[in-house]
């Protein structure tokens, strides 16, 4: 009897940067630069912080870019009350 192999397809957290920076990519040119603008200023002003958030250690940054990710991508799943948290599941 042949044996079947299984393929699983999962969504890994490389595919999720890489559709974050698709979108960014094709997004509007004046927004991209007032991105980079923020970025740039965040870590003069903060050059710790944003040191350390681009570090190995950064759970609190990546939580919050993935909840900003996601209430951008999905703004019909907002809470009405702005002290929910987008984190509370899917």
């Amino acid at each position: 009897m042949a044996k079947r192999k299984m393929t699983v397809s999962i969504t890994g957290f490389c595919d999720v940067i890489d559709a974050v920076e698709a979108a960014l990519a094709a997004s509007d040119l004046d927004k991209r630069e007032a991105l980079a603008k923020t970025i740039d200023s965040y870590s003069e002003d903060f050059p710790a912080e944003f040191y350390w958030a681009v570090g190995p250690k950064a759970p609190t940054f990546l939580h919050l870019l993935m909840a900003a990710i996601h209430e951008a991508s999905h703004p019909e799943s907002r809470p009405r009350d702005p002290g929910l948290a987008a984190t509370d599941g899917p």
